[in-house]
């Protein structure tokens, strides 16, 4: 039975000092939010994650988008210990959804770029729904329409938090 895990990731962004000597990305997670939908698309179960940053910092842009603040990622997992938390939680027969494909670039630079290997994670490389993607296609378009225009375009009301990887 093939379940889908819609999850979203914030992030923080990296001082350009720290991009150039130790990390090649401007943005860093901070957090992880996901949803386990059931066959029939009901959400059943939830996960989420603060994540301690390693070179980034929450400066007040990001605090004011995401309402994320230092206080909340002091203690924190770290991004491999918060991931492998995350795969833990997943069905085996999960299938990865999120909104753009940008979710699963950015983990693959931060695995990358942190010199990490998590295993668990490459049966989904390749194989991550982006509904941005079929969004569009459903559209009829090769725009690349945001959360927030999709949302509004489909008549779908949602509650303030856009920026909560959760919700």
């Amino acid at each position: 039975m093939s379940k889908y895990v819609v999850v979203d990731f914030e992030m923080c962004d990296v001082p350009k000092g720290a991009v150039r000597e130790h990390y090649n990305y401007g943005t860093e997670i901070i957090e992880i939010g996901a949803v386990l939908l059931d066959d029939s698309l009901n959400i059943v179960d939830n996960f989420k994650s603060y994540v301690a940053p390693q070179y980034g910092y929450i400066n007040s842009r990001v605090c004011q988008l995401t309402k994320i603040s230092f206080q909340d990622v002091i203690g924190a997992p770290c991004f491999k210990d918060a991931m492998e938390m995350f795969l833990a939680w997943m069905p085996e027969d999960a299938t990865l959804v999120s909104w753009s494909e940008n979710d699963e670039i950015q983990v693959k630079y931060e695995l990358e770029n942190k010199n990490l290997d998590i295993p668990q994670l490459d049966r989904f490389f390749g194989n991550w729904l982006d509904c941005q993607k079929t969004f569009a296609e459903k559209m009829s378009t090769d725009k690349n329409y945001n959360l927030t225009e999709a949302l509004r375009l489909t008549g779908i009301d949602y509650e303030d938090g856009a920026h909560d990887a959760l919700v």
